[in-house]
């Protein structure tokens, strides 16, 4: 039988460590998993999996699948689950003009954060989908509204929302993520090397001490997304922006009104509905000249 042909000739591949899949015209590939204590994850094709055999070695269990995948065939050590073309479309809504090479950037940033979201909290959110829109989407959806260049610091970056996401369509933007978790500095970092990122620095100091360094009035934009104390933020940051940089919080409409009403110092724009929600915004402040 020739998938029992193709079941031998992996099985021989993977055990000298040449490669995890092998593909035959009908898309059937064969998959040996390795660790016997790692959780399999194929995505929307977990339920094509039929088990086969299991093999003992003295480090581990070799086990070996089957599994139904479109005929182009996927790369299962380096697995990307969402076209290209699903995701043109999720990012419809936002009115991104996007080029290949983002989108592409885009597959390497969601697989690494599915992959690291099972072992570390990066975000709630788990389907490819949702990180599409909520994610991607709502954090490039300023690049359409604000030219943005410079110099900008995200505070509390957490897996990169929306500072590191913004280098994909603002790629001369120069930031700063701020993120005291080391496990999540070590993510950020992981997205900029895979991603090929420039000009990007990863500081593990939270807001209230990066604000009272030496970085005053020396920053073009701060970003703040899936924070509180929105006004405690917005009295530091007049501290690190030049004179009308911008201060972009993402928050809910109610608490976007209040906060215009309560902080002075900035000259306030009209929130910016995002596409596909009527509770969030984005809401944008330009730093007053203290002159």
């Amino acid at each position: 039988m020739s998938w029992l042909v193709g079941l031998i000739t992996t099985y021989i591949v993977i055990y000298f460590g040449m490669c995890t899949y092998l593909r035959n015209k009908d898309g059937i590939i064969v998959y040996v998993h390795l660790l016997s204590d790692a959780q399999l994850n194929l995505g929307p094709f977990h339920d094509t999996l039929t088990p086969i055999t299991t093999r003992s070695l003295s480090h581990a269990d070799i086990r070996i699948y089957l599994v139904r995948l479109p005929a182009e065939g996927y790369n299962l050590r380096n697995p990307v689950f969402m076209e290209t073309n699903d995701i043109l479309r999720l990012l419809q809504p936002f009115g991104l003009q996007l080029k290949m090479g983002q989108v592409e950037t885009i597959q390497v940033y969601l697989r690494l954060l599915i992959k690291w979201n099972q072992n570390i909290n990066l975000t709630a959110i788990r389907s490819e989908a949702d990180c599409i829109t909520r994610h991607f989407g709502e954090s490039l959806y300023l690049s359409t509204k604000e030219k943005l260049s410079g110099r900008m610091v995200d505070v509390r970056s957490g897996a990169g929302f929306p500072g590191l996401a913004l280098k994909i369509a603002c790629p001369d933007l120069s930031g700063t993520l701020l993120e005291p978790s080391s496990k999540k500095r070590a993510f950020l970092k992981e997205i900029v090397r895979q991603c090929n990122f420039c000009d990007v620095r990863i500081s593990p100091l939270r807001g209230e001490d990066f604000f009272v360094g030496d970085e005053r009035q020396n920053v073009d934009i701060v970003t703040v997304r899936g924070l509180r104390h929105h006004e405690e933020i917005a009295a530091m940051s007049k501290n690190l922006l030049v004179s009308s940089g911008r201060l972009c919080l993402w928050l809910t409409r109610a608490r976007a009104g209040d906060l215009a009403r309560k902080v002075q110092g900035y000259r306030w724009k009209s929130p910016l509905a995002l596409p596909l929600t009527r509770e969030r915004v984005i809401l944008v402040g330009e730093r007053e000249s203290q002159d």
